[in-house]
């Protein structure tokens, strides 16, 4: 099995790959954003400034924990900070064990900032830079095939295509040449989209 990361492979995308036997990352992929993030609101401020109050009726102490009406308690934050940190030691040792690297090497990083494709060849995080066509080369080659002989096969429905909302585009899918350049522009808007400041707070550390 080999993962190929794309444009964005961050965070959980990370604690999935690892489990692959090589890595195959585009140069400029936004990856790492290694850690674990647990937030709640604490809107009591406003909610008593225009006159809203919580009526809460719980079954245990902590089962309104995080609630927007009011603060932690020290005991929440607590009861919390050791749920993450558990969950966080669960997340390093899965790198650690995929990517072959000692934990504390892997916590030396993993502190929830990202990296580019090509500073995390040089960390360990992955194996080879390339694009998609690149990691299916390779694992034609970990299988022992051909990779000229071997062709990807993708699972699940297609997307639907803009161009069919299009007026006369029945008349227009009969013919290959036009067929390909929506192709190509649909391919070109997906990446605009893709890339439309996702990075910026999707995996902000």
């Amino acid at each position: 099995m080999v993962a190929s990361f794309g444009n964005i492979s961050a965070s959980g995308g990370v604690y999935i790959g690892v489990a692959a036997e090589k890595i195959v990352s585009n140069p400029g992929t936004i990856t790492g954003s290694i850690g674990v993030i647990l937030r709640g609101n604490d809107l009591s401020r406003l909610l008593k400034r225009i006159g809203i109050r919580f009526e809460t009726v719980k079954s245990g102490l902590y089962k309104d924990i995080l609630s927007p009406d009011r603060a932690l308690s020290e005991a929440e934050r607590t009861l919390l900070q050791e749920l993450i940190d558990a969950s966080y030691g669960q997340f390093v040792a899965a790198v650690a064990e995929g990517r072959n690297l000692a934990e504390d090497n892997v916590r030396s990083f993993a502190d929830g900032r990202v990296f580019t494709g090509a500073q995390a060849l040089e960390l360990g995080l992955v194996d080879a830079l390339g694009d998609e066509e690149a990691a299916r080369r390779l694992a034609a080659e970990l299988a022992g095939l051909d990779p000229e002989r071997t062709k990807p096969i993708t699972f699940g429905k297609p997307a639907k295509r803009f161009g069919r909302l299009l007026p006369g585009s029945q008349l227009l899918g009969s013919q290959l040449q036009c067929s390909q350049l929506l192709d190509q522009l649909q391919e070109a808007l997906s990446l605009e989209l893709a890339w439309s400041g996702q990075p910026l707070w999707l995996y902000r550390p």
